[in-house]
């Protein structure tokens, strides 16, 4: 990637971790309260965008969160109490022979 000549429709991190909040905020969060499960099937890069804005890191950095193999499964479980709590983290088990 060259950073002097970026396509014209590139998102910075930044712009990135602002859609997934928004994502969160206008999809997720009026029906948590309403469901058991939400399925959520996205690319890596959003996926740890969203990890990003669900953990609020104050670096902002969505490096920070981790890799995530190709067709991995993480799972999340939100409650009021705690919040969102990562339960499964990028899991590859359904891949093994």
């Amino acid at each position: 990637l060259d950073l002097n000549n970026l396509p014209e429709n590139y998102e910075t991190d930044e712009q990135l971790i602002r859609r997934a909040k928004e994502f969160l905020h206008t999809y997720i969060s009026p029906r948590i309260e309403s469901t058991d499960s939400i399925l959520l099937s996205t690319h890596g890069t959003f996926s740890r965008m969203i990890m990003t804005a669900l953990y609020d890191r104050p670096d902002k950095n969505p490096n920070n969160v981790g890799g995530l193999s190709n067709t991995a499964i993480t799972i999340f479980e939100y409650s009021k109490d705690t919040g969102w709590i990562k339960t499964t983290d990028n899991d590859t088990s359904h891949l093994s022979d």
